[in-house]
């Protein structure tokens, strides 16, 4: 996960050089710097669960608000399609969700 939403990052850094910060592109409501600042958020949260799942501290991190809750939704509900899909275990999904906002939530149960 956390290579994918490093991906992310750069890949609307890149847009963002290229085409300035307030450009917005077809069919799109924000600019590319707050698309950037939305990969940046989606990529936090993922640190913040490695942090988490790792056991380690990182000062310079601060986990919280409603983006933040919003996107370990979206990560829970991929990762249910990820266990469907036999991509990885529920043991696996289990322990992602008890490191989120959303542990012990019914709605996130795996079905």
């Amino acid at each position: 996960m956390i290579s994918e939403e490093c991906n992310e990052v750069g890949q609307r850094a890149s847009k963002l050089s290229r085409f300035g910060h307030d450009e917005v592109q077809p069919g799109q409501t924000l600019d590319n710097f707050e698309r950037l600042r939305g990969e940046k958020v989606d990529l936090m949260v993922v640190y913040h669960l490695l942090l988490l799942a790792t056991g380690r501290q990182d000062e310079c991190v601060a986990i919280r608000g409603h983006e933040h809750v919003l996107k370990e939704s979206k990560l829970l509900k991929a990762s249910q399609l990820s266990v469907r899909q036999k991509q990885i275990t529920p043991e696996v999904y289990a322990e992602l969700q008890a490191l989120t906002h959303h542990a012990g939530d019914p709605e996130y149960h795996l079905k």
